[in-house]
């Protein structure tokens, strides 16, 4: 894991870089450049496991940047 600012958790490096590359491809524009699919493709994983990862991923994010006072 990779360590985060002064909190408890941390990305993982996959969760690091499956947000990083759902960035860069449009994953997150409206509408969507590339589906869940095309990503999970893209770094040969599961739709499934790349949705989950995502989900930790940004709840791990969320965390750090919104609730820090």
């Amino acid at each position: 894991m990779i360590p985060a600012t002064g909190g408890e958790r941390s990305l993982t490096e996959t969760q690091r870089d499956l947000l990083r590359s759902a960035v860069k491809i449009g994953y997150f524009e409206v509408p969507r450049r590339v589906s869940l699919v095309d990503l999970a493709s893209e770094h040969g994983m599961s739709d499934r496991e790349v949705s989950e990862q995502l989900r930790r991923g940004l709840d791990v994010v969320l965390q750090e940047t919104t609730l820090e006072d």
